[in-house]
């Protein structure tokens, strides 16, 4: 009769973990960014290639202050982007990027249309049907689109791009996707399969390589550009992007992306993951005594696996959930000598 009640009890226990585990993997999986435990590193895959590429392979050149201070404010004449686009063709990059918009025509369009057909693989900034006035004038080629902008948790912090998007019956691939089509067309096209393309920051050499356009435009780096991928990054205000690491510029964020596209290491919301290692951390908590040595043990396997592994993430804080169904699991473990269990026993 006590075995059975002790087993009762212990399935119970469990029958509570398991239940906690689901319902915040369900959680997380109905609404990724509505939960504050939907950052942690349980709810992503994240891997490190052993033959990544490097992230030198991508280069972002700035339009900075020195430029501005050099060739005037911005928005630039789109014949000075031009010969931004003719320098890096001259430097025989392997593909240029521009995370720019334009949204208005101008006397300076048939230029800028003629440098980037030049180019073998040039992919101009779009945003819904906001660069459409510049795109219809160009009758005789189909441009390669690359969609700009991003994807923000509730906290505002930018968490990734969506990989494609559909306008108007038209799928424009996200700008690092379609860059990405130029070197690895494979992985370009397993992107597109996902539903966010998460930045993974630990699985990116930082920082990112970065130019002055000014020394692009004076053709002092070709060197540094030939053979890469170039992202033409605009002073557009924020500045920076706010992500879990601290502030990036939207360039070096591409670029991130660009990478882990690369080596197919986007973060990904794992819910079976998430659910087993839930299971597993608050069943482990189960068995471990609340004044016994196994708890510290249990916390510093927990520290070495996501703390230490994830810190680059900048996942520490929004670990709440493992931490919960831990603590929970532990609460609800026997006590040594004395407790609960031992006077059933008794």
């Amino acid at each position: 009769m006590v075995n059975r009640f002790v087993t009762a009890r212990a399935i119970w226990r469990i029958a509570l973990i398991v239940l906690l585990a689901l319902l915040l993997t369900a959680g997380a999986s109905l609404s990724p960014s509505a939960l504050f435990f939907t950052e942690t590193p349980l709810l992503h895959s994240c891997s490190l290639p052993p033959f990544a590429r490097s992230i030198d392979t991508v280069v972002v050149v700035n339009i900075d202050e020195r430029s501005l201070d050099a060739y005037g404010n911005w928005p630039w004449k789109r014949s000075l982007i031009a010969r931004l686009v003719d320098s890096l063709t001259s430097a025989e990059s392997t593909s240029v990027g521009i995370a720019i918009l334009f949204a208005e025509r101008t006397p300076d369009d048939d230029q800028l249309r003629a440098s980037l057909r030049k180019h073998p693989h040039a992919v101009i900034g779009y945003y819904r049907s906001s660069t459409l006035p510049f795109i219809a004038a160009d009758a005789s080629r189909s441009m390669n689109l690359g969609q700009v902008g991003f994807i923000f948790d509730r906290a505002g912090n930018a968490i990734g791009v969506a990989p494609s998007v559909n306008d108007g019956g038209v799928v424009i691939k996200a700008l690092p996707v379609a860059l990405a089509e130029r070197v690895n067309p494979l992985a370009s096209t397993k992107a597109q399969a996902s539903d966010v393309l998460r930045f993974n920051f630990c699985g990116a050499r930082l920082p990112v390589t970065q130019i002055s356009a000014i020394d692009i435009l004076k053709s002092s780096v070709k060197d540094q550009v030939r053979g890469k991928t170039v992202i033409i990054d605009a002073p557009i205000a924020p500045i920076s992007l706010r992500t879990s690491i601290g502030r990036v510029s939207h360039g070096a964020a591409y670029a991130i992306l660009f990478h882990n596209i690369l080596n197919q290491n986007w973060l990904q919301f794992s819910p079976i993951l998430n659910f087993a290692v839930l299971v597993l951390f608050g069943v482990a908590a189960l068995s471990i005594p609340r004044k016994g040595f196994g708890l510290p043990v249990l916390f510093g396997l927990y520290i070495v696996t996501y703390l230490v592994v994830f810190l680059p993430l900048g996942y520490v804080l929004s670990s709440l959930s493992l931490i919960v169904v831990l603590a929970v699991g532990f609460l609800l473990s026997p006590a040594p000598n004395g407790g609960s269990d031992s006077n059933q026993r008794g």
